[in-house]
């Protein structure tokens, strides 16, 4: 089940620091960290030497670090187009679970793209407010909006399994259903 949603960045250097994998990617980031302190004269005689970096060849330094700019920005693209559609094979695969038999394909094909998110504050008071929200508030929350909690699937003989269904529910509404609701319930 899909956890948390994609967020927008809302720049260049957020998007590297929310989705490039940094794991994956360290020997590129530590080149162009290299060859970026080489062309600013940072690099000691034996750091260069380490590196194998000619120190008077700065158009090559320069190309270099123009490729590896070039790379790291497909890279983190790339980490976030994964990213992307990991979670949507997330969401139709549960689409696939949920579905009536022989109407698959159906409920696919009709399933949500992943959340998108450019409000992060919006989406952490949201998140604050369901998780210090009393269980008989959820249980009231989930009756009221029982098209999207599906209460009578939700609702247990214990409460502190009705509680955990609400909540699993919760989590699997699309993010713009939320915060409708939260902004109902507020």
């Amino acid at each position: 089940m899909v956890k948390e949603p994609l967020y927008l960045p809302g720049d260049k250097q957020e998007l590297f620091d929310r989705y490039l994998d940094k794991t994956a990617h360290a020997d590129l980031i530590e080149r162009l960290r290299v060859i970026t302190g080489a062309l600013q004269n940072k690099l000691t005689p034996q750091k260069l030497r380490l590196h194998r970096i000619d120190r008077t060849d700065a158009i090559t330094l320069f190309h270099e670090r123009q490729k590896l700019t070039k790379k790291m920005f497909q890279a983190v693209v790339t980490d976030f187009a994964v990213r992307v559609c990991t979670n949507q094979i997330e969401i139709c695969t549960q689409q696939f679970y949920e579905a009536p038999r022989g109407k698959e394909a159906e409920h696919i094909a009709a399933s949500r793209i992943p959340d998108l998110c450019d409000d992060t504050e919006l989406l952490e008071q949201m998140y604050e407010w369901w998780k210090n929200l009393l269980p008989g508030q959820k249980k009231g929350i989930a009756k009221t909006f029982d098209d999207d909690f599906n209460p009578e699937w939700c609702f247990r003989d214990k409460e502190e399994e009705t509680i955990q269904c609400i909540d699993a529910c919760w989590r699997s509404l699309p993010l713009e259903t939320r915060i409708d609701i939260y902004h109902y319930c507020v």
